[in-house]
């Protein structure tokens, strides 16, 4: 059902759809397990542009979360993808973190920015003494 309903949701934060994302918390609630589909929708209305929007995703994502079907990894990692290529405001994600987290839901809201962090496997090695492994080094 969730992606029967992404294109329509993803107008929500790209484009200037309203109460599209009211659908996040019925599909947060609905039995089966919340996949891909789903996360990257919640993204999405994270992102929204109206505020009505975002706060029906923060619903959805606590729904997920008190379920235990929240995979925050995904949700972090969407959020941060989408904000690469431009599809998403920072300040409109701040925003609907600011709200999750008001709720008290401090565990959900930092496994999700964990999510959003870019693996350390990326960086260089630190070598004894002090020097870098990588490009560079001899």
């Amino acid at each position: 059902m969730a992606a029967r309903l992404l294109r329509d949701i993803s107008t929500a934060a790209v484009e200037d759809g309203r109460m599209v994302a009211a659908m996040l918390p019925l599909l947060a609630e609905a039995d089966g397990t919340a996949g891909e589909a789903l996360h990257l929708c919640l993204a999405y209305g994270l992102g929204a542009r109206h505020p009505e929007d975002r706060l029906a995703a923060v619903d959805a994502l606590l729904v997920l979360a008190a379920r235990g079907q929240l995979d925050a990894g995904r949700l972090g990692s969407d959020i941060g993808e989408l904000v690469r290529r431009g599809a998403l405001k920072k300040s409109r994600l701040a925003e609907s973190i600011r709200t999750a987290a008001a709720t008290g839901a401090y565990a959900t809201v930092w496994s999700v920015l964990l999510g959003l962090l870019p693996s350390p496997a990326g960086r260089p090695r630190r070598r004894r003494g002090g020097r870098r492994r990588g490009a560079g080094a001899r």
